[in-house]
């Protein structure tokens, strides 16, 4: 009975009695991402995108591999900043690398961690419109990170060109690309 009316607001235990709500204590400080809580979003977004990982590695059409992992990316960017979103893209990298019986590569493991950091940062930016923000990040990320160090580590794994590579299989990212965006 004692600790049911005691709601939490805000991660804050707040005193009340049964007609009105009483001042919360002093020295509860409220603070919007507490270290569990981020770490929670980290472990959720983590295993959304590697459920997306999994399904774009059987998603494909005509060779073309179909992917919404960027979308749980660009959400933990925009949510948790730079680092928590390079935090959820390297671990799901990793381990989704790990699932599909590879051996995860760093210019590639590289280029997907720093995908949610350019939407993180341009979030930041002093523009009237959300969307717009991430839009900017979004296309800064696909020329540096999936045309930019991902193809130049295609490349070398596979011992090709590096424009061999983008023009022949990364371009079509460009429409896996849009796909995300939209949604």
């Amino acid at each position: 009975y004692w600790g049911s009316h005691i709601p939490y607001k805000g991660g804050c235990p707040t005193l009340r009695n049964s007609q009105q709500e009483i001042a919360t204590p002093k020295d509860c400080k409220k603070s919007a991402f507490t270290f569990t809580r981020r770490l929670t979003y980290i472990a959720v977004l983590v295993a959304i995108s590697l459920i997306l990982k999994t399904l774009g590695n059987f998603l494909t059409i005509v060779g073309f591999r179909v992917s919404f992992v960027y979308i749980p990316w660009i959400i933990a960017g925009v949510m948790l900043g730079p680092i928590g979103g390079g935090a959820v893209s390297l671990i799901t990298d990793i381990l989704g690398t790990l699932i599909a019986g590879q051996t995860p590569v760093p210019l590639l493991m590289l280029g997907n961690a720093l995908y949610p950091v350019f939407p993180a940062l341009a979030f930041r930016l002093p523009l009237k419109y959300d969307y717009l923000k991430v839009v900017i990040g979004a296309c800064v990320s696909l020329c540096a990170c999936t045309l930019g160090l991902n193809t130049w580590g295609l490349a070398l794994l596979y011992e090709q060109s590096y424009w061999f590579q983008l023009v022949f299989y990364r371009l079509p990212q460009i429409g896996v690309f849009a796909i995300n965006l939209v949604a």
